[in-house]
């Protein structure tokens, strides 16, 4: 069986079980899921009041997914021209990410600088 996200109905369908003091295994028999599933969207969406509100769970759930995937591989502008500088210099990820520490610039893994490396590669490449 694939996976589906939650849909605005399942989630509503959710709410009325909540409501109507249903356990968690009901629910999820019902709408054909697993009970852990269910237990997650209801944990992950019931703010200090307690209150399910399904509306306002699929706005993020849709919101979370949007969010997802690439981030910014080198996390500022100090760090990206320190990066770039040294590479240019052919210094290797490895002796980047170590100097960067001791010189107290930021953190950032070796492996960052490579992601880095062949995103650009890449994107130059496709540009052809």
């Amino acid at each position: 069986m694939t996976y589906q996200h939650l849909g605005v109905e399942e989630r509503e369908e959710i709410q009325q079980g909540l409501w109507k003091k249903e356990s968690i295994r009901s629910i999820a028999k019902r709408l054909g899921r697993s009970p852990a599933s269910i237990s997650r969207e209801i944990t992950k969406n019931q703010p200090l009041q307690r209150k399910y509100f399904p509306r306002v769970a699929h706005e993020r759930a849709l919101l979370k997914r949007k969010d997802r995937g690439r981030k910014l591989r080198l996390k500022n502008q100090t760090i990206r021209r320190y990066v770039i500088k040294k590479l240019k210099i052919d210094w290797s990820p490895e002796q980047i990410a170590g100097r960067m520490k001791l010189e107290g610039i930021g953190s950032i893994s070796h492996e960052a600088i490579y992601q880095y490396i062949y995103a650009r590669v890449y994107r130059v490449a496709m540009e052809r």
